[in-house]
C-alpha cells in the first residue's frame, strides 16, 4: 500500500512539473533580473546578483532588448565577461539606465507596436474561431500573398517585431495574430496550451480573416510552439490549399521529445520522464501522438523554410534536423551554430532577413 501510494505521489509531483512548465499559461512581467553595474562610452556592463537564477541570454550574443524600469534599449556583441558579468555593446533608443538600476534581457530587441517600435503603419483588426473573437496586427501591403505570422507559447505578438520590417518591405501584407489562452483573450475550456492540437483552428480563423480581405494566398510563419500550431493547421484545415509556403523558426514539432530534452537538462532519468509524461496524459489529457507533428510530414508539400539554432536549450535541435533530412524535398534549412531558443535573428539579423526575403521571394507565383 505504501508503495502505490508513493507511485502515484511521485507521479503527480512529476506530472505537476510538465503541467506547470509546459501547459499553464504564464501571466505577469518578466522579472527585472539583472543590475546595470557601470555605464559608458557605448557599452553596457550587467551582473546576475548573487543568488540569482540563471539568465540564458546574458551570455548570448548578438541584438538583444534591455528592458529597464523605466527605458527600453538595445544591447549588441559581447565585449567582455567574467563570472556573471557582461559588458556589451549599447544602443540607446528611450533614454540609459542609470547604474544600479534593475533591467532584463529581452529576445524580441523591441517593444511596444509596430508604430511605437519600427515607425511601421498598422491597424488592429479581429478574426473569430471556434474559441472567440481574437485581435491581431494588420500591416498593409501592395502584395496579395499574407505572411500569417503566429507567436510562441508565452509570447505575444511583440516576438514578430524582429521580423516586420523585411516583410514589409517586400510588400507583403502581415497579420500577427493572437489565440486562445493569451492574456485577457478567449481561453479554451481547460485553460491548457495545447501545442496545435486545438488552437490551430484560430489559426484558420486568421486565414478566413485574410481571405476574406484580399489576400490571394497566405504564408504560414511560426515561432516555437507557433510552428506546431502551423504544422497541425497543414493536416488539418482544407483552407492548407491556400497555403503558399510556411516559415518555421524553432519549431515544437514533438511534443514528448520535447519535455525529455526539458528534463534532461534538469537531470531526471528517462524512466522518470516516461513515468512523469504517462501521469501527465492520465491526468490533463496530453495526447503524444497528436502531437507528434513529424509522423506525418510526408503528406507535406509546401515548401517550408525551417530555421533552427543549435543551442536551444528549449526545443531539441534534432528534430528540426530529423525534419529537414526526412523532408529535403520540401524544407529549405537555416541551421544557424551558437543560437539558443528563437535567437538566430538575434545573431545576425541581416543574414537571416536576407536568408529568409530569398526564399520568400522564390515562392512560385
Amino acid at each position: 500500500m505504501l508503495t502505490f501510494v508513493g507511485l502515484v505521489a511521485s507521479g503527480t509531483y512529476l506530472s505537476n512539473l510538465i503541467r506547470d512548465g509546459g501547459l499553464v499559461p504564464k501571466v505577469g512581467p518578466p522579472e527585472l533580473n539583472l543590475v546595470v553595474t557601470d555605464f559608458s562610452d557605448g557599452l553596457i556592463t550587467l551582473r546576475l546578483p548573487a543568488g540569482a537564477g540563471k539568465d540564458k541570454l546574458l551570455k548570448h550574443n548578438g541584438l538583444l532588448g534591455l528592458d529597464g524600469e523605466s527605458s527600453y534599449n538595445q544591447v549588441g556583441t559581447i565585449v567582455s565577461e567574467k563570472g556573471d558579468e557582461v559588458q556589451r555593446q549599447f544602443f540607446e533608443k528611450s533614454g540609459a539606465p542609470a547604474v544600479g538600476e534593475r533591467v532584463r534581457l529581452d529576445s524580441y530587441a523591441y517593444e511596444g507596436d509596430p508604430v511605437s517600435a519600427l515607425g511601421i503603419p498598422f491597424e488592429e483588426v479581429h478574426f473569430t474561431s471556434s474559441a472567440g473573437q481574437f485581435p491581431a496586427w494588420y500591416i498593409d501591403g501592395d502584395d496579395d500573398t499574407w505572411v500569417v505570422i503566429v507567436h510562441g507559447r508565452n509570447a505575444s505578438p511583440v516576438e514578430a517585431l524582429r521580423v516586420i520590417p523585411a516583410l514589409a518591405e517586400m510588400g507583403m501584407p502581415v497579420l500577427v495574430i493572437n489565440y486562445r489562452n493569451d492574456p485577457d483573450l478567449p481561453a479554451s475550456e481547460d485553460g491548457y496550451h495545447r501545442y496545435g492540437v486545438t488552437e490551430w483552428e484560430d489559426l484558420e480563423g486568421a486565414i478566413h480573416y485574410a481571405m476574406n480581405n484580399g489576400a490571394r494566398d497566405v504564408v504560414l510563419f511560426g515561432y516555437s510552439m507557433g510552428g506546431g500550431i502551423v504544422a497541425n493547421l497543414m493536416y488539418q484545415s482544407p483552407l492548407l490549399g491556400h497555403v503558399s509556403a510556411v516559415v518555421l523558426d524553432s519549431p515544437m514539432l514533438h511534443l514528448s521529445r520535447t519535455i525529455d530534452w526539458g528534463g534532461q537538462q534538469l537531470g531526471y532519468p528517462q524512466f522518470a520522464l516516461n513515468y512523469a509524461k504517462f501521469w501527465a496524459k492520465v491526468r490533463f489529457s496530453v495526447d503524444y501522438s497528436a502531437t507528434d507533428y513529424l509522423t506525418r510530414s510526408d503528406e507535406l508539400e509546401v515548401p517550408i523554410f525551417l530555421i533552427h539554432g543549435g543551442e536551444d536549450k528549449t526545443i531539441p535541435f534534432s528534430i528540426s534536423e530529423d525534419f529537414a533530412r526526412d523532408k529535403s524535398d520540401v524544407v529549405t534549412p537555416y541551421f544557424i551554430e551558437g543560437a539558443d531558443h528563437v535567437l538566430a535573428w538575434n545573431l545576425d539579423p541581416d543574414a537571416y532577413e536576407k536568408a529568409l526575403t530569398d526564399f520568400l521571394a522564390a515562392i512560385p507565383d
